[in-house]
C-alpha cells in the first residue's frame, strides 16, 4: 500500500489494518519516491496488487509510469487499485 505525500497516510494505514483483519496479507510501505520504486517493491515483495492513495485530480502520470515500470520488470499482471482522497 502506498500513500501520497500531499495527504496524511492515516487512511492508507487504516485500510491496511482492515485488510489484515479480514485475512488479506498486506504490506504498508509508506510513501515511496515514485513509480520505479513502487514497481521495484511490488516485484521484490511478489505482490499480486498495489494500492495507491492519490489526491483528487492527480496521479495519471504516476499510474502510466507505474504500468510502464511493471511491464519493464516483467510483472504486467500486478493489479493496481486506486482510491482518491
Amino acid at each position: 500500500m502506498v500513500g501520497d505525500e500531499r495527504m496524511g497516510d492515516a487512511g492508507a494505514r487504516a485500510l491496511s489494518r482492515s485488510l489484515q483483519v479480514a485475512g488479506i496479507d498486506t504490506v504498508y510501505v509508506g510513501r515511496p519516491g515514485g513509480a520505479p520504486e513502487i514497481a521495484a517493491l511490488a516485484t521484490n515483495l511478489r505482490a499480486d496488487a498495489v494500492e495507491l492513495c492519490l489526491p483528487h485530480g492527480g496521479g495519471v502520470t504516476v499510474l502510466r509510469d507505474l504500468l510502464r515500470e511493471l511491464r519493464r520488470l516483467g510483472r504486467p499482471e500486478v493489479g493496481i487499485v486506486v482510491h482518491r482522497v
